[in-house]
């Protein structure tokens, strides 16, 4: 499936689903709504694109997505149900269809305390879960943390796209990141992932230190144009404290923030649950 006639699925059937409808792109494939011929259930289906999809190490990837969210089995991270093949080479995954938006729709403006803290404190408890399994999510950025409603929560957290996720133990099959390539979001990329340096949990706070900056003061920490002078800043440049930027952000919050985005990762939270603790102080 080639990104520029994406659209030619729409209307085909992939096991049980008849695909309606493109939900989204990503660096590794195209997200439908599917809905089932019988029972009208509705799903969501991320295909493969066809040109990754003849490279077995970013198959295996991307299968290691269903494996990862599968072994992690936590509330705010999107369900994966199934995966399977079409021959030749369609490879797809059916998760939970949601209903909603992701965090970046809140982004015009500093978001208050009130709401974003306890979608932050949602990420952490998400984190935290992946990290206990073992797992680094390695792309954490605002369109990969979707807000929707369950029951009374207005903005319940799922977080997505773990198909850049990193097994920290040996069933991670090696070679699957070539040495010296850069994985995740320039805006949100920790300074570890900069250097190609191995990573940890603690990489995954640093990006949500970052979102939670950009939540706190409405702009981004590193407003850098290109590349190159983004990894620079992530590794050596520290941007004000948000509440020099938004005087309305807390002190507490506004520590909490700056200690998650540290250069050094042994000066950050070293777990995502104290991350979490600090910012409920602060709320």
């Amino acid at each position: 499936m080639d990104e520029s006639l994406s659209d030619a699925l729409v209307g085909t059937t992939l096991g049980s689903f008849k695909l309606t409808k493109v939900l989204g792109r990503g660096g590794m494939g195209t997200v439908y709504l599917g809905e089932h011929a019988i029972i009208e259930s509705r799903v969501a289906i991320k295909v493969l694109i066809d040109r990754l999809a003849l490279d077995e190490s970013l198959v295996a990837r991307f299968y290691a997505e269903a494996r990862a969210v599968n072994r992690i089995g936590h509330e705010n991270i999107v369900n994966i149900f199934d995966m399977n093949l079409v021959p030749p080479h369609t490879y797809y995954l059916v998760m939970e269809y949601l209903e909603g938006r992701p965090l970046n729709y809140l982004l015009s403006d500093p978001v208050a305390a009130e709401l974003a803290i306890p979608i932050l404190l949602q990420v952490c408890d998400a984190l935290q879960a992946a990290h206990n399994a073992g797992i680094v999510h390695r792309d954490l950025k605002p369109e990969n943390i979707f807000l929707t409603k369950r029951g009374r929560v207005d903005n319940f957290v799922k977080v997505l796209d773990f198909g850049l996720a990193k097994l920290l133990d040996t069933e991670h099959a090696p070679g699957q990141t070539a040495v010296g390539l850069i994985v995740g979001t320039p805006e949100f990329l920790s300074p570890e992932q900069a250097n190609s340096s191995p990573v940890d949990g603690r990489s995954d706070i640093y990006s949500l230190g970052c979102i939670a900056w950009l939540l706190a003061t409405g702009r981004l920490p590193f407003q850098q144009r290109g590349l190159a002078d983004l990894l620079v800043a992530h590794r050596n440049v520290m941007p004000k404290a948000p509440h020099e930027v938004n005087p309305r952000v807390s002190k507490a919050w506004s520590d909490a923030i700056m200690r998650a985005i540290a250069k050094e990762p042994v000066d950050r939270f070293q777990t995502a649950l104290d991350f979490g603790k600090a910012l409920e102080s602060a709320l």
